[in-house]
């Protein structure tokens, strides 16, 4: 979907320390549209909320695919929005054969993407 399409909707937003609150925001400032009618709540309720066509709320691509209480989940398509992804460890302690095995796969799989 166009964000565009959407911009007279009531948006139901992840609460403020959420990372996802952040992309949200930046994806509705590309597509120039107001919050004027955007509210924060925790992910439940948004998704009860939307289940009952109070507003339209936003998810990861990964929650996306578990629908249900009648919500859909529709990508969107513009703007774009590059999600980065990162791995961090303490860099004070020696990583186990096994917790370098997974980073250098972590780094190996993100250079390709």
């Amino acid at each position: 979907i166009d964000l565009s399409m959407v911009s007279s909707e009531t948006f139901c937003l992840p609460v403020a320390d959420m990372s996802l609150n952040k992309m949200v925001r930046s994806l509705l400032n590309m597509a120039n549209i107001r919050l004027d009618n955007a509210y924060e709540y925790p992910y439940m309720l948004r998704k009860n909320l939307v289940a009952q066509g109070r507003g339209i709320s936003f998810t990861t691509e990964y929650t996306s695919k578990y629908e249900d209480h009648g919500v859909s989940f529709v990508p969107i398509s513009n703007p774009s929005y590059p999600l980065r992804h990162a791995v961090y460890w303490n860099k004070d302690k020696l990583l186990s054969r096994e917790e370098q095995t997974f980073l250098d796969f972590c780094v190996d799989y993100f250079k390709n993407l």
